[in-house]
């Protein structure tokens, strides 16, 4: 009897280690399967799971339940659950007088978190979710983008060239592109859900406004360096020149601003009819020679908009609102900021870089908002319903980013000149859209091991038993 014991002991004993393989297994090949569709790392995980199974077990099996279900809305967390069952054929026990073909029945459930490098997530179902146009560079071969649009062009790639390791659309999306495009492109991938829709954002506090409506905090120009548009040298020469009266178009188009930022931007043409308003002939800041020098430092707060025209500004680290306003950089002007998270928050509330203005920003190292460079909070939207804000960079100005540009609500626009140049180690955009134009360049080296910021979006991948 005891001998007989011992069998199905040891019996069930390889019955539940092949169960436990197998689950394992099949969780590890859903993490080892580089596709962005979860139906495509479900698949692979319930086959490797059976092959297993099938491969490890002395005896013949008598029953085999595999099944894996993703339940989160990102298709990250996934369970691998085996069921094995085999009858046992015990000589020792018909000596005994027991039945020799005892039933066993083994379970085993292993987890597995997928979690991909993410570094474009677009919000809207709008086509056009990514355009490209002209002889733009967006660059990021070791990370994803995803874009949450349905409509039949979801990316549209009218020139330059775009690299991604995977680029996802939903159903029946496609791209349409006239130049480059490297990477794997899927379609029918599930829209992801705000990935960072629990982001607890500490409340702004109160700026004053000031009576004439204008933003709170300006760093213009010294007035030596102010110039009329009539004193133009095209309109000293001859006001009534076509010259001249370019330069009055200009100003004429700055005016217009303000109205065109209300308006619904549906294509490329009016992303870059803003870009052509946002930027100054350099003749109007070239005498600025204080950019090369720190020229005053800012503290965290809440701002009722910030405006830099010149100097080098440096933000002290912390956490600063810009309520109700734009923020701008322009000119020559520079802002390094370290350890800093920009909150956009309010009606109008968005940034812009232009002419040949620079700015270095990255993130905090630790604290509620590590690793969120840019966000903005749940009522940052246009007083219009119809519209769009737009974050852009446009001109021949620079920007560096480390950490995570959060504004779901938001198109961010690059356009012009070696906008975005630099190579950041980590960036991560969620946006409405993402559109770049000209010869606008953006680079992401997605190693996150290269820097001390904490990545907003985890790409945690891990494998384990559970039961």
């Amino acid at each position: 009897g005891s001998i007989a014991l011992s069998m199905d002991s040891r019996s069930a004993g390889d019955l539940q280690t092949a169960a436990d393989n197998a689950a394992l297994g099949g969780a590890l090949a859903f993490l080892k399967r580089e596709s962005p569709r979860v139906q495509d790392r479900t698949k692979s995980a319930k086959r490797q799971a059976r092959s297993l199974a099938r491969g490890n077990v002395e005896h013949r099996l008598s029953d085999i339940k595999v099944s894996g279900a993703t339940e989160d809305e990102y298709g990250q967390h996934f369970e691998m659950e085996v069921e094995l069952e085999f009858k046992s054929a015990n000589a020792a026990a018909s000596v005994t007088g027991r039945n020799a073909n005892v039933k066993m029945r083994r379970r085993a459930v292993a987890s597995a978190t997928w979690g991909f490098p993410l570094c474009v997530l677009t919000m809207t179902n709008r086509s056009g979710c990514i355009m490209m146009d002209g002889n733009p560079m967006l660059h990021a071969p070791d990370c994803i983008a995803w874009n949450n649009s349905k409509k039949r062009i979801g990316v549209q790639l009218d020139g330059g060239e775009t690299t991604f390791q995977h680029m996802c659309v939903g159903k029946d999306g496609r791209y349409q592109s006239n130049k480059t495009f490297f990477g794997d492109f899927n379609r029918n991938c599930d829209p992801l859900p705000d990935p960072m829709d629990g982001l607890m954002i500490p409340e702004a506090g109160n700026c004053t406004r000031p009576a004439n409506g204008k933003v709170e905090a300006r760093f213009n120009p010294p007035r030596r360096l102010t110039r009329n548009k009539n004193d133009h040298p095209a309109c000293v020469a001859d006001k009534e020149s076509d010259a001249c009266k370019a330069v009055n178009d200009a100003f004429l188009k700055k005016q217009q601003k303000i109205e065109l930022s209300r308006t619904s931007h549906r294509n490329m043409e009016d992303l870059k009819e803003l870009a052509r308003i946002d930027n100054l002939d350099p003749w109007f800041y070239e005498e600025d020679p204080t950019f090369d020098n720190p020229t005053k430092t800012m503290k965290p707060g809440t701002y009722c908009g910030i405006d830099i025209a010149y100097g080098h500004i440096k933000m002290e680290p912390g956490t600063y609102y810009i309520k109700e306003a734009p923020m701008t950089l322009r000119r020559r002007a520079r802002l390094t900021a370290e350890g800093v998270t920009l909150v956009f928050t309010g009606p109008y509330s968005h940034l812009r870089v232009s002419d040949e203005a620079s700015m270095r920003l990255t993130a905090p190292e630790d604290g509620l908002l590590a690793g969120v460079a840019i966000a903005e909070t749940k009522d940052t939207k246009p007083a219009n319903e119809k519209a769009a804000m737009n974050t852009r960079l446009t001109g021949m100005g620079e920007l560096f980013i480390v950490g995570l540009v959060y504004l779901p609500t938001q198109d961010i626009f690059f356009s012009g000149k070696g906008t975005g140049e630099q190579t950041s180690p980590l960036l991560q955009i969620v946006a409405r859209r993402l559109a770049m134009a000209d010869n606008a360049k953006l680079k992401i080296d997605f190693d996150p091991s290269s820097t001390d910021v904490p990545v907003a979006i985890a790409p945690t991948r891990e494998a384990r038993l559970t039961e």
